[in-house]
């Protein structure tokens, strides 16, 4: 394989979540990636099996694929995979208890964005770098409590997918999960039930799609939402 037949592999495996195959394959293939070091395409096929290291919670050998992203983005100068490399960061300063310094990382990586030009049509990885930018912010809100923004970034974050991908579905589920933590007493909760119910049915009529993860949480926040589960569960690795 050349790498750009091993990037259009990447990006299939990564959208039907099969982050193991990928880092898998990143590890096989890492002699062929390391010969074109520098392009931008190497870049992202380091980037994706970076992310997919931490999807799998491997953090050890995430951080020998993160230095290669960077070497290889700096050798390259595609600075947007640079940018995507602080989701982790948010993260982790979830992980510790502190959301505030996540929404902070994430306002740099918007910040990023916004300097680099990240924001006009064209620029590679654009619309894959705001939609991250906003569905993950979605969550972070959530996990403040501040329901009516989480429901604008996932809006905004929808805006960026095209409708049926298995991307689409996990920011679409985010959404309707914010919505009805914003109002799960009211007509629009009751709203909400009913339109997860049937896009989880889609979904499940899917199989090709390939994104347990996306529907084991939706399953229970469905249950949550009926009052069968004690709280909500994020589309997220936490």
């Amino acid at each position: 394989m050349n790498v750009i037949e091993i990037l259009e592999d990447f990006q299939q495996k990564n959208y039907a979540g099969q982050y193991k195959d990928i880092v898998d394959a990143g590890e096989r293939l890492w002699s062929v990636l390391a010969a074109e070091r520098g392009t931008a395409e190497v870049t992202e096929c380091c980037r994706l099996v970076f992310y997919s290291c931490t999807q799998l919670r491997d953090f050890a050998r995430a951080e020998a694929w993160r230095a290669r992203v960077l070497s290889s983005a700096c050798l390259s100068g595609t600075l947007n995979s640079v940018v995507a490399l602080l989701i982790p960061l948010a993260f982790a300063a979830h992980g510790k208890g502190n959301t505030a310094a996540g929404v902070q990382v994430l306002e740099e990586m918007r910040v990023l964005m916004e300097r680099l030009c990240i924001t006009e049509e064209g620029y590679q990885g654009r619309d894959m770098l705001w939609e991250l930018y906003f569905e993950k912010m979605g969550f972070f809100l959530c996990a403040q409590g501040r329901f009516r923004e989480a429901v604008t970034s996932y809006e905004n974050a929808e805006k960026y997918e095209k409708e049926g991908t298995p991307r689409w579905y996990k920011v679409r589920f985010g959404g309707l999960l914010a919505r009805f933590l914003q109002d799960s007493a009211g007509v629009v909760g009751n709203d909400v039930k009913r339109e997860t119910a049937l896009l989880l049915a889609r979904l499940k009529n899917e199989p090709e799609l390939k994104h347990e993860f996306v529907r084991k949480c939706t399953e229970h926040n469905v249950r949550y939402m009926n009052g069968k589960e004690k709280d909500w569960m994020p589309y997220e690795v936490l």
